[in-house]
Order: C-alpha cells, then structure tokens, then sequence
C-alpha cells in the first residue's frame, strides 16, 4: 500500500505522520513510504512555502520516520522524489540534476530500500529524454 501525503500535512505533526506509518505497518503494509512529494526547495518556493524548513531537512526527518516505524515491524523505507519545476523555469541540464541529485543524496544517506519516482521524461525535456536516462542518471549520481 502507498499513500501520498501532502507536505503541509507531514510538517504539522510528526507524531501523526509516525502513527499514520503505524497504522499502515498494522493494516499490513510491507512499505513505509517517506512522505516527501513536492520536498526540494525549489518545489517549496514554488508554492509559495516559505522555507521554515529545507527540503533536505523535510526528507531527512520523513527518512527517519519511517525508517524508525519500518523497524517495528518487517517493513521496507521508500524515499519518495519529488518533480522540480526549474525545467520550467528554463533552468540548465546542471541545475536541474543538481536539485534531482540533492533529494537524492539524502536517500542515499538514510539507506532507504527504493525509490517512488513519479517523473514523465516528457517533463524533463530536453535535460532528461526518457525514463531510462533518468534511471541511469539516479544510478549514476546517486
């Protein structure tokens, strides 16, 4: 089972998203997914968050989590990566790798067991031109 969580909703209580992770872990859940959608800091300023917290920070503690919860039981961590809108901003092939490789080097960090990509190519244009390229570029960078 996997549930997308709004960040708003992860930075008001972490003891509810902890209990959230329990419920799941109870209900049989073998995945505790981070809840770290729309978690890069150009995401958050984008929508008009202002960054009480940074996206590292944001994922770092979601990684903890349900890292701590996927511990009680015989669960999986999946480190969720978030879309980025500097494609859209017109920012370069550099830029954008680097703010897809910062999420991803805090997941690296927290070991988690996989990763949710919910990335179209399509969107990347023309700095990622197919999900296998943006599978290659995560293995390589990460």
């Amino acid at each position: 089972f996997f549930l997308s969580l709004s960040l708003s909703g992860a930075c008001v209580s972490l003891s509810s998203v902890r209990q959230l992770h329990r419920e799941f872990l109870r209900a049989g859940s073998n995945v505790m997914q981070t809840f770290t959608f729309y978690a890069s800091d150009d995401k958050l300023e984008n929508r008009g968050n202002k960054l009480t917290f940074t996206g590292q920070q944001i994922n770092e503690a979601a990684c903890d989590l349900a890292r701590e919860v996927a511990n009680e039981g015989d669960a999986l961590v999946a480190g969720g990566v978030s879309q980025t809108p500097s494609y859209l901003s017109c920012k370069s092939e550099d830029e954008v790798k680097k703010i897809l490789k910062k999420q991803l080097d805090v997941f690296v960090k927290k070991n988690v067991d996989f990763l949710i990509a919910e990335v179209r190519a399509c969107e990347y244009k023309p700095h990622v031109k197919s999900q296998q390229e943006l599978k290659h570029f995560s293995s390589r960078e990460a």
